[in-house]
């Protein structure tokens, strides 16, 4: 939180300066832009470190392709693109390979889907503060429930992957 908080305050003070506003959908887009590019990168970096066979060079191809995708100016339906390509990495035969690397490829493809989950819930039909501060309001809360997945991440993919998955479903959202 404290690095979202510093980059929030990075991206405000960038704003004023330059006369710009700031609007929640772009805002979420970017900082779930600027932390996946950087996820992509560790884990091409650390799967390199495996010497791995040539076989899994589609596999690493894959991903030097997502960080190409996942540069500064890419527009919100080339990220969301790319987002749902991530997802799929557990889908990848190679997957099924050492435990390192399917817990990497796991691990990559569920903060895609979080990241993909924070880009909706956070575009302008989703997305309203006041409604969501009413505290008569007694459904499921989106935003709660997805700061409780992404804290799951770091306990385990497959749980923190179910929980972002209820989201999309309880809010009707594709994959």
């Amino acid at each position: 939180m404290i690095r979202v908080a510093r980059k929030l305050a990075d991206m405000a003070e960038t704003a004023i300066s330059s006369g710009e506003k700031l609007y929640v959908e772009e805002t979420a887009q970017q900082l779930v832009r600027e932390e996946i590019h950087e996820a992509v990168i560790a884990t091409r970096t650390h799967l390199t470190r495996l010497s791995l066979g040539k076989e899994w060079e589609p596999a690493l191809e894959r991903l030097r392709l997502c960080t190409a995708s996942l540069r500064r100016e890419v527009r919100p339906t080339e990220l969301q693109a790319a987002l749902k390509e991530l997802t799929e990495l557990p889908d990848l035969p190679l997957a099924d390979g050492p435990p390192e690397v399917r817990n990497a490829f796991s691990r990559l493809a569920s903060l895609a889907l979080l990241g993909l989950t924070t880009c909706d819930l956070f575009k302008d039909e989703f997305y309203d503060i006041v409604e969501y501060r009413k505290p008569a309001r007694q459904e499921s809360k989106p935003y709660d429930d997805l700061a409780a997945a992404r804290r799951e991440l770091s306990l385990s993919t497959g749980s923190s992957w179910s929980a972002t998955k209820k989201i999309r479903i309880s809010l009707n959202l594709d994959l």
